[in-house]
């Protein structure tokens, strides 16, 4: 069971006790933390994307080579069901 430390009070919670008493705050309350959440998962993402792009810039892939491995997965998968 997770542990939350808040202002020197240490409190046990499982998911269900946590999701209980965010459901009993205010809309204003969940707002915020919602938005808390979700600038986390952006900030994730972000930097996510920045990795990916990066990796396109200093590989690139051409078109063919993704036709070359889009027709070899079809093949595979055309060849399984064949079975």
């Amino acid at each position: 069971m997770p542990r939350v430390l808040a202002e020197r009070v240490e409190v046990e919670l499982s998911v269900d006790q946590l999701l209980s008493a965010i459901r009993q705050l205010g809309p204003e309350e969940r707002e915020i933390i919602r938005n808390e959440l979700a600038s986390d998962w952006s900030q994730r993402l972000d930097r996510l994307l920045n990795q990916v792009w990066t990796r396109v810039e200093q590989d690139p892939i051409a078109d063919e080579e993704i036709e070359i491995e889009v027709e070899a997965v079809r093949t595979a998968r055309y060849a399984q069901r064949g079975r």
